[in-house]
């Protein structure tokens, strides 16, 4: 049985997609009282109001058999109960609702992590409870037994996790360095790389990597440290040993690459006179000696980018993806220019917006594609030291509006509303966004009725936290620094380029109703005006407060009165329509 876990925002849209008719849904237990998306949708605001400080009440995990097994519904509303027992969340509120449209037959649970008596359910390292709690489910239920952690690490050659790493995992919510090391040293081995670039990518994710080279040139392997600990391969697993590096495509001509290795070896001071395999190097060094920086957090590389990679390389293969990832998503966007932030992960470095005062006159540079392209360089060894990088198309045509907080079935049923996104890009399980692109229009209203759409899309389908228009994305090509995230890289997942018109369908008939509503206020201003203007007698006999008092008596119920200081009628239509063009 194999269990996917994730959070989200709003009910409502994760259970549409949960009791959708394409699926064959139906429910096989849980404790909702009613049984339509509407209804749970209510019940379960019940409890998300108790503390409505939490950003990801929705907890939604899939509990999955292996093809061709198959139970019934009282077994599967055991199991659910089980489940959520060994979870933690047996009395908060939850449905399990069973799925037939694919080979394997498979529940959703949704649940909210907010219980009934105010506590919020916190799930440290959930993943790794709940395959622990499927393992002991297979076994009591006599289902086929599927891999765990154990057999998942012997599978990947990976050395398992010692039982005080899990022990602290679960306890403090925060993966092991030997986990986040073995998910970025294999990640960086995806696709046949020169060790050149295999050291570039891991060091644009935060990781520094020592090699352990000879003087010869003979390599031996290497050591990798993240957040002040060092770990050699081998001490992550045979796959990461240098052999297993060779095996899983990593390629080292000494010929092409000893010099450029060897400097960077005597760079961290770490080259090896000897010949043995990774050896002299410890499990944790507090202090880099060559250049006297601490490493509790990760720092910058220490070259510039312009070490040989081979005759026919120009530029590090690392930087190359950035480039082409760079290229896929302006050209998925295409806008004029954009404006780039950084906002850091550590405590000693301070956010800032890449362009602030460096324009004309002081003002804000913003940059084309190209001059965004000559950045990349800087900003990769910013997002090294800790910085998350990210981008802001400025275009006066175009709204781009970001739906955030994406999982695979908020994904679905935006696209099942019609919603087609100009871009989708990920940076992590459970962590997309989808960018949307429609045609700005002038108006005293554009802003406030681009931004409503905003409010309204991330309530139904994504983060509620996205409110407004001008919200800004990750740059495509770089790792995301987040705690939890583990340096996981931001990826282009689908890149369309078109103009979504579903939304602007939707934008058009928000901007039909702000200009009605206009016209509604306009109207009853001048009938306020017509009817002051045509009892002057009686505003005098009855003196200026009296008079106040009998206009508002002679309002509509529910009518607000105008203020004193109200604009003359016609002075309505000179709001601020500037910041639609450059936020």
């Amino acid at each position: 049985m194999k269990a996917k876990v994730g959070r989200g925002k709003g009910f409502r849209g994760v259970l549409n997609y949960a009791l959708s008719p394409k699926k064959a849904a139906r429910i096989v237990g849980g404790n909702m009282a009613t049984e339509t998306a509407r209804g749970m949708a209510a019940e379960f605001k019940i409890s998300r109001e108790l503390r409505s400080n939490v950003e990801k009440p929705v907890w939604h995990c899939s509990l999955a058999l292996p093809a061709g097994e198959q139970i019934g519904v009282s077994e599967w509303e055991e199991i659910s109960n089980d489940f959520m027992e060994k979870m933690g969340l047996g009395q908060h509120q939850f449905v399990a609702i069973e799925h037939n449209d694919t080979d394997y037959q498979h529940i959703h649970i949704i649940a909210s992590r907010i219980g009934l008596d105010e506590r919020v359910w916190h799930g440290k390292w959930e993943a790794f409870r709940a395959i622990e709690a499927t393992r002991d489910l297979e076994r009591k239920y006599g289902l086929t037994i599927t891999p765990g952690l154990e057999d998942v690490a012997a599978e990947d050659h990976r050395r398992a996790l010692k039982k005080g790493e899990v022990e602290r995992s679960l306890r403090t919510g925060e993966a092991s360095v030997r986990l986040i090391l073995q998910n970025l040293v294999k990640d960086a081995t995806i696709g046949n790389k020169s060790v050149l670039a295999f050291i570039d990518r891991l060091e644009a994710a935060g990781v520094m990597v020592r090699p352990n080279v000879a003087r010869t040139g003979r390599m031996n392997g290497f050591s990798f440290g993240y957040n002040g600990v060092w770990l050699k391969g081998s001490q992550l697993g045979k796959s990461y040993s240098w052999a297993g590096l060779q095996r899983a495509g990593i390629v080292y001509e000494q010929d092409r690459d000893g010099a450029a290795l060897i400097a960077r070896a005597e760079q961290s001071g770490t080259s090896d006179r000897r010949s043995g395999p990774e050896s002299g190097m410890p499990e944790r060094q507090e202090q880099n000696h060559s250049t006297g920086h601490t490493l509790a957090g990760p720092v910058a590389p220490t070259h510039s980018g312009t070490v040989e990679h081979g005759p026919d390389d120009t530029i590090p293969p690392a930087l190359a993806e950035q480039k082409a990832a760079w290229r896929q998503q302006h050209a998925a966007l295409n806008a004029p220019v954009y404006r780039i932030t950084l906002r850091s992960q550590r405590t000693d470095l301070e956010n800032f917006n890449h362009g602030k005062g460096k324009g004309p006159n002081g003002c804000e540079q913003f940059y084309p594609a190209a001059d965004v392209e000559k950045l990349l360089p800087d900003l990769s060894r910013q997002n090294a030291r800790g910085y998350d990088i990210y981008v802001t198309p400025i275009d006066p045509a175009h709204h781009y509006i970001v739906v955030g907080g994406l999982n695979g079935d908020d994904l679905d049923q935006l696209r099942a509303d019609g919603y087609v996104p100009s871009l989708v890009q990920g940076s992590g399980v459970g962590n997309c966004q989808a960018i949307l692109k429609l045609p700005k229009k002038d108006g005293p209203d554009e802003q406030a009725a681009a931004n409503k759409l905003v409010v309204e899309l991330n309530h139904q389908f994504g983060n509620p936290d996205y409110t407004a228009i001008t919200s800004r994305f990750r740059l495509a090509g770089f790792s995301n620094r987040k705690p939890g995230r583990d340096n996981v890289f931001t990826r282009i997942l689908e890149a369309l380029g078109e103009i979504c018109q579903r939304a602007a369908a939707r934008l058009n008939a928000i901007r039909e109703a702000m200009a009605r509503a206009r016209k509604e206020r306009v109207v009853r201003l001048r009938a306020i005006k017509a009817e002051t203007e045509t009892s002057p007698s009686e505003g005098k006999q009855e003196g200026g407060k009296d008079h106040i008092r009998s206009r508002s008596d002679r309002l509509e119920p529910g009518q607000i009165e105008p203020k004193q200081d109200e604009p003359e009628l016609g002075d309505d239509n000179e709001n601020d329509q500037g910041s639609g063009l450059t936020p």
